[in-house]
C-alpha cells in the first residue's frame, strides 16, 4: 500500500498554531486517522485491496481495488460491490459516534471531555453530509446506482452535492462572520477546492460515458 502526504498539511499546521488552535488541530487528525482506519479495516475485512492512503489537510483518505468477483453478482440493478462499498463508509461515522458514546463515560478532566466528544460529533456529522467525496455523498452515490445504474449515479449525485454544498457554503459564511475564525476559512476554502476537483472529474467521466453511448 502506498502512503501519500499531501504537503499543503503544512500550511494548515501554521494557521492553527498562529491561531492558537494548535491542540484541536491535532486531535481532530487523530480522529480522523481512527475513523480513516476504520474504512480501512472494513475494506479489508470485506476483501478489498488497499492501494494508496492519503494523510490530507483535512483527514486521511483510502483508496481500494474492487474485489473482480463482485462485478457479476447483481443486486435489484447493480451488485454486491456497491453495498459493500457502503458498509466501508458507513463504519467511519460509526466508529466517531461510538467514540464520542465511550468518551462520555470516562474519567477525564471536563474540558477535554467536551473538546473529544464535539470533535467525533463533527467528523460524523461532516463525514455524513451528501456531498462528494465525503462519506455521506458515496453512500448517496452507491445508493443511486444500486437503483438507477452507475451513470444515473453520477449524474444524481453531482446535483445533490452541488445543491448541499451551496447552502453548506451559505451557512458557514454566516458563521465564519459570526465566529471569526480563521483556521475555519481556510477549511472551508480547503473544501470548496475539493468539491470543484471532483465536480471535474465526474463531469469527464459522464464525457466518457456520452461518447461510449453516442
Amino acid at each position: 500500500m502506498q502512503i501519500k502526504i499531501d504537503l499543503k498539511i503544512l500550511i494548515f499546521v501554521l494557521i492553527f498554531f498562529l491561531t492558537n488552535q494548535l491542540k484541536i488541530y491535532i486531535l481532530l487528525m487523530i480522529f480522523a486517522c481512527i475513523h480513516e482506519l476504520a474504512h480501512l479495516i472494513m475494506g479489508l475485512i470485506l476483501g478489498f485491496k488497499p492501494t494508496i492512503f492519503e494523510i490530507k489537510p483535512i483527514g486521511f483518505s483510502v483508496s481500494f481495488n474492487n474485489p473482480i468477483e463482485d462485478y457479476n453478482k447483481k443486486i435489484l440493478k447493480s451488485n454486491v460491490l456497491e453495498l459493500k462499498k457502503n458498509f466501508i463508509y458507513l463504519c467511519g461515522p460509526i466508529v466517531n459516534l461510538l467514540l464520542a458514546v465511550v468518551i462520555l463515560y470516562l474519567n477525564i478532566y471536563e474540558n477535554l471531555k467536551i473538546e473529544l466528544i464535539y470533535i467525533n460529533l463533527i467528523l460524523a456529522f461532516v463525514n455524513m453530509i451528501p456531498i462528494y467525496p465525503l462519506d455521506g455523498g458515496r453512500i448517496l452515490k452507491s445508493t443511486i446506482c444500486i437503483l438507477k445504474g452507475l451513470k444515473k449515479s453520477y449524474i444524481y449525485t453531482e446535483k445533490i452535492s452541488t445543491i448541499t454544498f451551496i447552502l453548506l457554503l451559505f451557512s458557514s459564511s454566516l458563521l465564519i462572520l459570526y465566529v471569526q475564525n480563521l483556521g475555519l476559512v481556510f477549511i472551508i476554502f480547503y473544501l470548496i477546492v475539493l468539491k470543484v476537483k471532483e465536480s471535474k472529474r465526474i463531469e469527464q467521466k459522464l464525457k466518457l460515458y456520452n461518447m461510449i453511448e453516442g
